[in-house]
């Protein structure tokens, strides 16, 4: 049987490029930031390329809403949406709120 997530035998995957319209969603520990130290060093060249190219990267944690904003300052991603506390917290945009604490939307 074929998984919905593999395509037919008989077809191809197209190859994304960064002409297409993407989104990044990415968890954090162990993913984009290394698990013992945090350091985003590996990730920067591909950040900093995905930024060229206007892509959204979301940050998606276990973090607290503070936590992420924090690290999305540090990567240079501040105003992007993010998910946190394991999805209990969705920031939008922040063009959309006058400050960091203004309501979110809760899934539910």
């Amino acid at each position: 049987p074929v998984l919905p997530h593999e395509p037919p035998h008989n077809k191809e995957i197209p190859m994304l490029s960064l002409k297409d319209p993407l989104m990044i969603v990415t968890d954090l520990d162990g993913t984009l930031l290394d698990h013992h130290t945090y350091a985003w060093d590996a990730a920067r060249p591909w950040l900093e390329r995905l930024t060229r190219h206007q892509t959204p990267i979301i940050l998606c944690s276990s973090k607290t809403r503070r936590e992420i904003a924090l690290i999305q300052e540090n990567l240079g991603l501040q105003a992007l949406p993010f998910i946190a506390e394991n999805g209990a917290v969705i920031q939008l945009h922040t063009a959309w709120h006058d400050h960091l604490d203004a309501p979110c939307l809760y899934p539910g």
